[in-house]
């Protein structure tokens, strides 16, 4: 959920292991959150709600982790988001999907498995 006026995100995590990203003009931010595997989904389990703010000029990325698997090593996060922020500064707002995804295609070929993903950006108050 994010409360427009405010800029406040608040999520949960239900298992996804690719952790949302958030580019603020200060830097780079990994929201990890712990959640339960897929594997177990028919097991209860309690979830929290973990709230932050999306200052303005900020972009929120999040992914599956077919992203990951096509951006190189695992363990490599940093290299992944370092080339992704290039893309995302580097284009204009209507193409910056689309370039990350031709970046993705030229660096590693065709998806070996789901590759989805969303931009959310939070316009400067200019």
């Amino acid at each position: 959920n994010i409360h427009l006026p405010t800029g406040t995100l608040t999520w949960c995590n239900a298992g996804h292991s690719a952790p949302p990203v958030l580019f603020t003009p200060q830097g780079r931010r990994e929201l990890y959150m712990a959640g339960t595997p897929v594997c177990c989904w028919n097991i209860p389990q309690a979830r929290e709600d973990s709230t932050v703010l999306l200052p303005r000029g900020s972009k929120l990325f999040l992914f599956t982790d077919g992203l990951e698997c096509l951006w190189g090593d695992l363990a490599d996060h940093n290299s992944m988001y370092e080339r992704l922020e290039d893309v995302l500064e580097g284009t204009a707002p209507g193409l910056r999907l689309r370039e990350v995804w031709k970046n993705m295609h030229q660096s590693c070929g065709a998806p070996r498995d789901d590759a989805a993903m969303l931009l959310i950006c939070r316009e400067d108050a200019s």
